[in-house]
Parts: structure tokens; sequence; C-alpha cells
């Protein structure tokens, strides 16, 4: 049976081995989340998506053009970054 593709992961479900999959920040959230509670503090649940996720949704939209183009007018200077924010 094919893997089942997850694109969402529960914060109590994270900790820093899943950076790749959910980014830093999310990670992190799982880490110290599992470290509350350890010491009896009450903190609730809440989820990431996953990069997986954000990719298809990408895909599926056809933001991707899009999306390097803003980045090319930043990167040459062409754009500021509150132009390409709100693009």
């Amino acid at each position: 049976m094919a893997e089942e593709r997850r694109y969402v992961r529960w914060f109590e479900e994270l900790g820093m081995d899943d950076v790749p999959e959910v980014g830093g920040k999310n990670a992190s959230l799982g880490e110290l989340l599992s470290s509350l509670r350890t010491k009896g503090i009450g903190v609730p649940d809440g989820f990431a998506t996953t990069s997986e996720a954000y990719r298809m949704f990408v895909e599926h939209n056809d933001l991707d053009d899009g999306i390097r183009s803003e980045l090319a007018a930043l990167e040459d200077g062409s754009r500021t970054l509150s132009q390409v924010g709100r693009a």
C-alpha cells in the first residue's frame, strides 16, 4: 500500500527532525509544546501545513511563475519588498 500523504501535522507530533517537512518555526512550536506539557503546563495543540501541501497549492493555482517573477523583481531592485509582498 502506498504511503499516505500528510498535508497537516499536529504540533504534538513535531520535533526538530521535522524541519524539512514543516519549517523551523513549526518544528520549534512542536518542541516547545512537548517541553511544556512534560512540566504539567497545559498548552493547546495546533497544526502546521507541510511543505508538500504548499507546493501542491502553488502548482494547482499556477502561482509558480508569478512568484518567481516577483522575487526576481525584488532581487534586481525594480520592486520593493512591500510591493512584492502585496502582489
